[in-house]
């Protein structure tokens, strides 16, 4: 795999971290320009795009539980 398609995953993955779902999709396109038989590029634009359509949500926090006695 080229390097300069390594990082700019990397990059991706940085920028989804903070849910910068637009800067990641477009570092996960670059990587596969780089290298367009990238999986896990692939996989990650996929993450993007179902965030930025709102597909996915994040799951409601729980509440803890209390022991009992």
């Amino acid at each position: 795999m080229p390097v300069n398609a390594a990082a700019a995953n990397l990059m991706g993955v940085l920028k989804m971290d903070t849910k910068n779902y637009a800067g990641a999709k477009a570092d996960f396109q670059k990587a596969l320009e780089f290298f367009p038989s990238f999986a896990g590029a692939k996989g990650n634009l996929d993450v993007c795009d179902k965030n930025l359509k709102g597909g996915t949500k994040a799951p409601a926090p729980k509440t803890p539980v209390k022991p009992k006695g």
